[in-house]
C-alpha cells in the first residue's frame, strides 16, 4: 500500500496553524500537513490502517480540512491520477445540476409538474408528480431497488433493468403509480434517472455535457466522465468517473456553500435545501443527499455529527461532508475502469462495470465487518 501524507515546504519548518481558505483560490488543491490544520497524524494513521485492511478493498481516501488537502492514501498500484467511480454518488451530482438549472431559470420551480418534461403524462395522474417529489424519491412511481440479483436479469428488480436494457428511461416511463406523489419515500434509481431527462428537456444538453461545463471545468477537475447509454441519455442514477481528489472538490463545493474560487457556482440557498430534510417520511434524506439526522428512518450514525451529510454509492463510495469539523472525506473502493469510452450500448454497461470480481472490469466492495461509522469516527477523532 502507498500512503501519501502531504507536506508543503512551509509545513516542514513551521508548525503554525493555517487559516481556513477557499479551496478554489488556487488552480488545484493547496497541500498542508495534518498538524497545520489541527489534525493528529498518529490518529489519522489508525483510520488509514482500518480503511486498508485487505478485505475492505479500499482504492483511495482523500481528506480535506479547512480547504487544504491534508492526507491521501492509495492502494498499491494506484495514485492521485487513478480514476474511481461513483455509483450512487452520481445522484448528488444530478441533484446539483437541477439546482443550477433552477438558479438560471431554466426550470421554473420545485413545484413544477414533471409532465412539463414528459408530455405523454399531461392530463394523466402522472401530472401530479412534481420536481420536488422526484428529487426526494417520493414520486409514487413503483420501484424495486434490489441489488442481490445483479447479473441475473431478474425482471423483479427495476434497477437491474436500468443497467441491462438499452433504453433505461423507457423502464422509468413504464412504471405505474403505486402511492400518492409526495407522501412516501422509496429509494429509487428510477427517480434519479428521471432527473437526467428533466435536465435534458430543460437545457437541451444531457447531464454529462452539463456537468462538464458547470461542475468539472469550474472546479478544475483533472478528469471527468459520466456514463451514457446508447441513446445519449446519461446514467444519472450513478456512474461518474473521476479521481478521489476531484470527488473531494465536489464535496468541498458544498462545504463552501456553493462557492469556488470566490465565485458562486451553485446558490447557497440550493446547498442549504439539498442538504436538509426534504423527503416525506424520511428526515434522513434531502435532495439526493443522505443526512445524519437524528430522526431519520434510514441509517443514522449516532457517533458522527448530526450536521454531516453524504453522497453514498454502491461498494463503499463516499463523499462525506462534516460542516462542524470543516472537513470533507472521500473513500473509493477498488475499480478497474474499462478501456473504451464511457458510452454503453445494449448489454455493455452491466457486463463492463457491475462486476464484483473485477473481471475484466468493475468494482469491488468491502467484505467482512466494514463499518462506515467506525471509519469516519477514526478520522474525526484526529481533530484537535
Amino acid at each position: 500500500m502507498i500512503i501519501a501524507c502531504l507536506l508543503t515546504a512551509m509545513a516542514c519548518s513551521d508548525a503554525t496553524k493555517l487559516p481556513p481558505i477557499d479551496a478554489g483560490s488556487v488552480p488545484d488543491w493547496q497541500l498542508a500537513a495534518p498538524a497545520r490544520v489541527g489534525l493528529d497524524a498518529e490518529k489519522l494513521a489508525l483510520a488509514q490502517a482500518y480503511a486498508f485492511r485487505p478485505e475492505f478493498y479500499t482504492q483511495s481516501v482523500a481528506i480535506v480540512k479547512d480547504g487544504y488537502l491534508v492526507a491521501e492514501w492509495y492502494a498499491e498500484g494506484v495514485d492521485a491520477r487513478t480514476m474511481a467511480t461513483s455509483w450512487s454518488v452520481g445522484k448528488s451530482f444530478v441533484s446539483t445540476l437541477i439546482g443550477m438549472s433552477l438558479d438560471r431559470g431554466e426550470i421554473a420551480g420545485l413545484d413544477e409538474s414533471v409532465a412539463t418534461f414528459v408530455p405523454a403524462w399531461l392530463n394523466t395522474p402522472y401530472a401530479d408528480i412534481t420536481l420536488h417529489d422526484v428529487l426526494t424519491m417520493s414520486s409514487g412511481l413503483h420501484w424495486i431497488e434490489d441489488y442481490e440479483t445483479i447479473g441475473a436479469g431478474d425482471d423483479g428488480s427495476d434497477v437491474i433493468r436500468l443497467v441491462l436494457e438499452a433504453d433505461p428511461l423507457a423502464v422509468v416511463f413504464e412504471q405505474p403509480i403505486t402511492a400518492a406523489p409526495g407522501e412516501s419515500w422509496v429509494y429509487s434509481s428510477g427517480d434519479s434517472m428521471l432527473l437526467g431527462h428533466i435536465l435534458k428537456v430543460a437545457t437541451g444538453k444531457n447531464a454529462t455535457a452539463l456537468a462538464t461545463e458547470r461542475l468539472a471545468i469550474p472546479l478544475g477537475m483533472t478528469a471527468f466522465e459520466w456514463w451514457q447509454d446508447g441513446t445519449g441519455s446519461t446514467y444519472t442514477f450513478c456512474c461518474v468517473d473521476t479521481t478521489s481528489r476531484d470527488f473531494a472538490k465536489f464535496g468541498q463545493l458544498f462545504l463552501q456553500r456553493g462557492v469556488w474560487g470566490g465565485r458562486q457556482i451553485v446558490s447557497e440557498a440550493w446547498v442549504a435545501q439539498a442538504t436538509s430534510p426534504q423527503a416525506a417520511g424520511n428526515r434522513g434524506y434531502g435532495f439526493q443527499w443522505w443526512l445524519n439526522h437524528p430522526e431519520a428512518t434510514s441509517d443514522v450514525w449516532p457517533s458522527l455529527p448530526h450536521d454531516a451529510y453524504f453522497a453514498l454509492g454502491h461498494n463503499g463510495q463516499y463523499v462525506a461532508v462534516f460542516p462542524s469539523a470543516n472537513m470533507v472525506v472521500v473513500r473509493n473502493g477498488e475499480y478497474l475502469a474499462p478501456e473504451y469510452p464511457a458510452i454503453a450500448p445494449d448489454g455493455l454497461f452491466a457486463a463492463g462495470l457491475w462486476s464484483d470480481d473485477l473481471a475484466p472490469t468493475g468494482t469491488r466492495g468491502p467484505e467482512g465487518d466494514w463499518d462506515q461509522e467506525q471509519f469516519f469516527g477514526l478520522i474525526l477523532a484526529a481533530v484537535d
